[in-house]
């Protein structure tokens, strides 16, 4: 039996296209507010599109111009996957700019809800074997783990991987 994470794609809107051949059931789109999100012509599923921007706080999303990820948003998602990954045979793509901050936040949350309590760090190094360059954003995971009433356990494995890139880019 496939895992949930062999049922998911993580990528950037250019990467989509690569796809169109992998049997994608259910798409999940995350662009800027006032950005068309485009949906491939071959692409028959069904499709949630979310528009926030890629930022870390209600004030940077003013000063960004943008719009932040609102609980609503997670919300959405995390439902949407579950739905998705109700469904035998189904495949998720997950997609924003460029599939490093917002898809893969929104992906750790939706596993970690699958997985379960206790399951974030499992859930985390998922979608980093998914996607080796995420950078989660992390108001979509404070979000993510208030919603899903985490009370912080999925900001460890986060703080953890900041704490990693960091020392990797200073020592670099």
């Amino acid at each position: 039996m496939d895992t949930i994470a062999e049922r998911l794609v993580i990528c950037g809107v250019d990467e989509v296209s690569k796809y169109r051949y992998h049997h994608i059931t259910h798409m999940l789109s995350v662009t800027n507010p006032k950005t068309k999100t485009i949906r491939p012509k071959w692409f028959t599923g069904e499709h949630l599109e979310l528009y926030f921007g890629d930022v870390i706080s209600a004030s940077d999303a003013a000063q960004c111009k943008t719009i932040a990820p609102s609980i609503d948003d997670v919300a959405r998602a995390v439902n949407f996957m579950s739905s998705a990954w109700s469904v035998s045979g189904s495949k998720v793509l997950i997609q924003c700019d460029y599939g490093a901050s917002r898809s893969p936040a929104l992906a750790y949350v939706a596993f970690t809800n699958e997985m379960g309590v206790g399951s974030e760090e499992k859930a985390f190094q998922a979608v980093l074997d998914i996607q080796p360059s995420a950078v989660p954003n992390m108001l979509v995971v404070q979000l993510g783990d208030s919603f899903l009433n985490r009370s912080g356990a999925l900001l460890k494995p986060l703080y953890e991987h900041y704490k990693q890139i960091t020392k990797e880019f200073t020592l670099g």
